[in-house]
């Protein structure tokens, strides 16, 4: 201040150059490939909070659609071909990786959680309840089965479950479950097969914080040909 500098001034015009300096770099580009839309959103949107400080592009697309990607038949094949990422779950990692392999892009394996909500509910029940759970026919039942049991300290086998193209296995869980967890893939035939008493829990997934970290790391890795020198 003595030498007549303010500091707030010297903070905003910093702040100022450093947000231009952003606009101008193009936004890094990230493509999450999964098996249902509804798990691309959940994934995606909590993508977008957790990462909403960065300059990033994040797109999804289904795993039933990607062949076409690949083969630049439909409009989101341009996506694919821009992204700098491409990302799937550890459970359709090597599908992805296997169909993207033409386009020589690298795929990123990453991991997902239930979501802080559905997780509350489930570990607030008490002991006694009865728990069961209603997947759709393409989620991998033994290891989220197995998470749930591991958050309700209940040993491996313990939850029974059912999936729900199976309407006798379902009604039947439903006859000897106090409380059922269902994945979105089963969300809009929910309510007819278990009804709307608020004893049903929708269980979201969602990227834990190791998958967050690691696209910040890749992130944090310059493109090809990129420099690495600030001037």
């Amino acid at each position: 201040m003595r030498q007549g500098f303010d500091p707030m001034t010297i903070a905003q015009s910093v702040l100022q150059r450093a947000m231009v300096m952003e606009r101008r770099i193009p936004a890094r580009k990230l493509v999450f490939v999964e098996c249902h839309p509804e798990y691309v959103d959940d994934y995606i949107d909590e993508l977008r909070r957790e990462l909403d400080d960065l300059n990033i592009e994040i797109h999804g697309l289904l795993t039933t659609s990607l062949p076409a990607c690949v083969k630049g038949k439909i409009p989101e094949a341009r996506v694919l071909v821009e992204a700098d990422y491409v990302m799937s779950t550890l459970y359709h990692f090597e599908f992805v990786q296997r169909t993207v392999a033409p386009l020589k892009q690298r795929v990123v394996a990453l991991s997902h959680t239930i979501d802080k909500d559905a997780l509350y509910k489930i570990v607030s029940l008490p002991q006694d309840v009865r728990f069961g759970v209603i997947l759709g026919p393409h989620d991998p039942a033994p290891a989220i089965v197995r998470t749930l049991e591991f958050y309700r300290d209940l040993p491996p086998g313990f939850i029974p479950y059912a999936v729900i193209s199976d309407v006798r296995a379902v009604r039947r869980l439903k006859a000897k479950a106090d409380v059922i967890a269902y994945t979105a893939a089963c969300k809009d035939q929910i309510g007819s097969l278990v009804g709307e008493d608020g004893n049903a829990i929708l269980v979201r997934f969602v990227p834990d914080d190791e998958a967050v970290r690691k696209i910040r790391t890749l992130l944090r890795t310059p493109r090809p040909g990129e420099s690495t020198s600030k001037s």
